[in-house]
């Protein structure tokens, strides 16, 4: 018999020392991180009908109405070729956030497999932090950050412009 998701989530969290809160309505637990770049609020979400983790991390500001529809195109480049996670804007709320999942119908859900998913969607929000903020509080355009985003991608993984081009 496989425990139970939300205690493994609940545990996840206790064993990390973060400081959580458990929504039982919709099987949720809030935090807060703080990473190399900023601090944000993180939401884990346990859908039971469809077996799927969820881990969100939000921008800690909403995107102002004006800047939306470019931050949208900024997201949909970086969302381009993303192997893990990706970004969602609520275009109502100015809302964003990076969304990571997991599909647990074949191996249940273990610490391991929530560590994937939390680690890896800390780590691509706090690299991508500054592009977006830059795009919210200066004048710099979607291709502009978007460029920024890949040479500094490359950068931390030893790649230069004609192996990323070759990839292509």
């Amino acid at each position: 018999m496989r425990p139970n998701p939300i205690d493994t989530i609940l545990e996840y969290f206790s064993e990390l020392d973060w400081d959580h809160r458990f929504y039982p309505d919709d099987s949720s637990v809030d935090a807060s991180y703080t990473g190399e770049n900023g601090s944000w609020q993180c939401r884990a979400v346990w859908d039971q009908q469809a077996e799927i983790f969820c881990f969100y991390s939000f921008l800690p500001t909403s995107i102002p109405a004006e800047r939306r529809w470019t931050m949208m195109e900024l997201i949909t480049r970086l969302n381009l070729g993303q192997r893990y996670g990706d970004f969602e804007l609520d275009l109502s709320t100015g809302s964003l956030a990076l969304r990571t999942y997991l599909l647990c119908r074949e191996h249940g859900l273990d610490s391991k497999s929530i560590n994937d998913a939390v680690s890896g969607n800390l780590a691509l929000l706090d690299d991508h932090l500054h592009i977006l903020m830059k795009l919210i509080y200066s004048d710099s355009s979607p291709m502009e950050l978007w460029e920024e985003a890949v040479q500094e991608e490359n950068a931390r993984f030893g790649l230069e412009d004609d192996e990323e081009e070759e990839r292509d």
